[in-house]
């Protein structure tokens, strides 16, 4: 009888090892998604800003404002999609949390609850750092906007 319990409690142990890698993989996905959309945008912008550099006409002319406002919109749509791109890998690692936290409860110590309690006051931290994170594509999104707005209302106008 206590062979068998024994073994539960590896199992169980394996079984949350398991569940904190993927956990973790999921939080690098994140991450990975993150830095490649980053990495997109800063490119267009050095691309946008080399290409206004060169420009017939200089960047005075139609060709700057259709390079403004068509790396503005392009920018924006790619900040939305990067926000509903991230916003299932957040509900994912939230769900590996509490499968984690249910795993815990038949442990003998509850690292990840009592993380938790320690660092997010009893709630999830990660919930507060996913709704950090979930701001800037929102932020890079408005900037792009801004740049189109600009491109369209104000140089096109010039």
């Amino acid at each position: 009888m206590e062979e068998q319990k024994q073994q539960e409690r590896q199992e169980l142990l394996e079984m949350y090892k398991l569940h904190a890698e993927l956990a973790d993989r999921v939080s690098q996905r994140r991450d990975g998604v993150n830095r490649l959309y980053v990495s997109v945008m800063t490119g267009s912008l050095v691309f946008l800003f080399a290409i206004l550099r060169f420009l017939p006409g200089g960047s005075n002319g139609i060709f700057a404002v259709v390079a403004l406002a068509g790396t503005g919109i392009m920018g924006a749509v790619l900040a939305v999609s990067w926000f509903f791109l991230i916003r299932p890998y957040d509900k994912l690692n939230e769900g590996q949390y509490e499968v984690l936290r249910n795993l815990e409860r038949r442990l003998s110590y509850p690292f990840i609850t009592e993380h938790f309690k320690r660092e997010g006051k009893g709630r999830s931290p990660y919930r507060e750092l996913a709704a950090v994170g979930a701001t800037f594509p929102w932020i890079w999104a408005v900037l792009f906007m801004v740049m189109a707005v600009y491109a369209l209302v104000v140089r096109s106008s010039l």
